[in-house]
């Protein structure tokens, strides 16, 4: 029962990380009950314990889900579970090692699964332990080498080494051999990332600079579904807009399907909003579903200074059983349960063009969650990234702050800045360093379920060819891979001094 009790403990500490950005700091230690907790337990007591873990875990973090399916929640934290799990078997199975095999195989394990869950089925990269470091700014600027990965599997062998000192502080063990050499090695690996983050943190930012202005409207889902409040919708982002321009911005940008409904039903709304466009002499993205064909799209369009729809950015990575629902034709009843028509993503990244130059590239929804995509963007050239969204179903819940924890590594990984207009929040700009510079707040301190707009004077990223791009962009998760190296390599078979 203790050590039962030790697994949800460390649950509990991790969720209360993502609950408040301010607790950076106990992330760093929370795994260290359910390390103590498995420690040389049977492999099936660990299993058993580590998904009751993992179950508290995330039920507790994705709780907002709940705000548009229960069932869907418990399923989701049913299979996400199976990684804590997986990750807690492991922990048993190495008791035994030497302590450097097994910090190595236990860090790789814990990156390597989280790189697994973000990719399969879709991919589900929300929670990542890196993420609680968001706000930890000097700590994630690794992640323009090693991405998330590196970092959370930087976390876990200090967690590991601190767990081990522990039980032998508690006399559950003797101090193993080489704990010395270990422990100074895991220091030094960490010590080398914040040399190298503050050393990043002084590279100067780019002198150009675009001025951009943030719509943030506040509309409800059900204001969004009334047919008769679709005028209502539309004025309340030209009113804002209309204010935003007393600071002459070169962009405005509304949230994602901040245009009701569909634009050919509404073409005297539209025409409002190309009126807009043309008097102000201002290019305007707007979220909106469009058609080709018998095709829908969830889509991103750029309104230019002549009215005109210049360019279109389809949503490429769609949300499962919320955009589409997988499987269709062959299991029908799955479209009775969830009755949804399915879009279709869009097949290519697109780089919307501005003045004098300026490059940027849209991401819908959860797409900045998705690090192949801002990956993408930047090879094609993009100068900055700007991500539509529309968080308005989860209501003011913690989603919208650990939506932009995923969006913040984007612009590390990349060393580009990032914008986000939302429709409910959080609505911000995101520096290259992974610094939030600003966000719309209400004068009460509030930042989402608030209406308003922010301008920001955006850097953009100059074009200088290959060299301009991180060791990320270029070449994605080779860390990742190197985690999948260091569990096979750590899992073979070592004699020595008796170890097996």
């Amino acid at each position: 029962m203790r050590r039962t009790v030790l697994a949800l403990v460390s649950a509990a500490l991790l969720a209360l990380c993502f609950a408040s950005g301010g607790l950076w700091g106990l992330a760093w230690v929370a795994l260290i009950p359910l390390l103590i907790a498995v420690d040389q337990d049977t492999l099936g007591f660990a299993f058993l314990r580590g998904y009751a873990s993992g179950f508290l875990f995330f039920i507790s973090t994705l709780f907002w889900i709940h705000h548009v399916t229960s069932l869907g929640l418990i399923l989701l934290s049913a299979y996400l579970a199976l990684y804590w799990a997986i990750f807690s078997v492991g922990v048993a199975r190495s008791s035994s090692w030497h302590l450097a095999r097994r910090v190595i195989f236990l860090a790789s394990l814990w990156a390597g699964l989280e790189y697994v869950r973000a990719e399969v089925l879709s991919g589900f990269g929300w929670s990542a332990l890196a993420h609680t470091q968001s706000v930890n700014i000097l700590f994630i600027q690794m992640a323009d080498i090693t991405g998330t990965y590196g970092l959370s599997c930087l976390m876990v062998a200090v967690g590991v080494v601190i767990a081990v000192y522990l039980r032998v502080l508690l006399g559950r063990e003797k101090m193993p051999a080489g704990f010395r050499s270990t422990a100074w090695g895991v220091v030094l690996v960490l010590c080398v990332v914040l040399v190298y983050g503050a050393g990043r943190l002084n590279v100067p930012a780019p002198l150009a600079k675009t001025r951009v202005a943030l719509i943030q409207a506040n509309v409800s889902l059900a204001d969004y579904w009334d047919p008769l409040l679709k005028p209502y919708v539309v004025e309340k982002h030209l009113s804002l807009s209309h204010e935003a321009m007393k600071r002459a911005p070169q962009l405005i940008v509304w949230p994602e399907t901040s245009f009701p409904q569909f634009i050919w039903d509404y073409p005297g709304l539209f025409e409002k909003v190309r009126s807009f466009a043309r008097e102000y002499k201002v290019k305007i993205l707007l979220g909106a579903v469009t058609k080709t064909g018998e095709a829908y799209f969830n889509s991103a369009i750029l309104i230019d200074a002549d009215g005109q729809m210049s360019q279109i950015y389809n949503k490429q990575h769609l949300v499962l059983f919320g955009e589409y629902i997988p499987f269709r034709k062959e299991f029908p009843f799955l479209a009775k349960l969830v009755p949804i028509d399915d879009f279709t993503p869009g097949d290519r990244p697109v780089i919307f063009r501005l003045p004098q130059g300026v490059t940027f590239s849209s991401l819908i929804c959860f797409e900045d969650t998705i690090p192949f995509l801002s990956r993408q963007a930047a090879q094609n050239g993009a100068g900055f990234l700007v991500n539509i969204t529309n968080d308005a179903w989860f209501g003011p819940s913690r989603q919208s702050r650990m939506h932009l924890d995923n969006a913040i590594f984007r612009a590390v990984e990349n060393r580009m800045a990032l914008v986000r207009a939302t429709n409910t929040g959080m609505s911000c700009g995101v520096l290259s360093t992974g610094e939030v510079v600003a966000c719309v707040t209400a004068a009460d301190g509030r930042q989402v379920m608030v209406d308003g707009f922010l301008i920001m004077d955006v850097p953009v990223k100059g074009d200088a060819g290959a060299g301009a791009l991180t060791f990320y962009t270029k070449y994605g998760d080779v860390f990742a891979m190197l985690c999948f190296i260091g569990i096979l390599a750590m899992s073979l078979p070592i004699k020595r001094n008796g170890e097996a």
